[in-house]
């Protein structure tokens, strides 16, 4: 049977979703899948793969995420950009502006967890704007934490004891 072999559940997920794609039944639905998302031909190619959906990029956030990606893609033609682009409007208009004209970009449909972990593997490269999303999480823990520590505020027990805050606890 499946075995974990390490603490972290994400990383043996992927592993024993690669495992179980090499089974010939798996293998021939997984391609099948895959015929919507790439073109045959580009799996051979030196791949990049790209996942971008973070609400804190909607607007410019997304339209120089795209330019970046049109840069790279002119600066590097053999190799096939691949971008599953999410469903959400504030995503699909600003990538189908700027990338859908692109010899070596395909903007496929979300693609399935196994087509997803077919793809990561295949990929030299993957491209996310979730490193943003981590950097911005980590700048609103560090403005909470100063926050916090003002003497107006009185710590995380004065926060608590405010009465604009206490109601809200009930």
């Amino acid at each position: 049977g499946a075995s974990l072999q390490s603490l972290d559940a994400v990383a043996d997920a992927q592993r024993l979703e690669l495992e179980r794609q090499h089974r010939p039944d798996i293998a021939r639905d997984l391609h099948a899948g895959l015929d919507r998302l790439v073109p045959a031909g580009w799996r051979d190619r030196r791949m990049v793969l790209i996942t971008g959906h973070r609400r804190e990029n909607f607007g410019d956030g997304f339209r120089n995420i795209c330019r970046a990606i049109a840069a790279l893609a002119e600066r590097f033609p053999d190799v096939a950009f691949v971008y599953p682009v999410h469903l959400n409007p504030n995503v699909q208009k600003p990538v189908r502006e700027t990338l859908s004209d692109r010899a070596n970009i395909v903007l496929c449909p979300p693609a399935s967890y196994p087509e997803f972990v077919w793809l990561m593997d295949r990929s030299s490269v993957i491209l996310t704007d979730f490193l943003l999303f981590i950097l911005a999480m980590t700048g609103a823990v560090a403005a909470a934490v100063v926050a916090l520590d003002l003497p107006e505020v009185g710590g995380l027990s004065g926060l608590f004891a405010h009465p604009n805050v206490q109601d809200k606890l009930d």
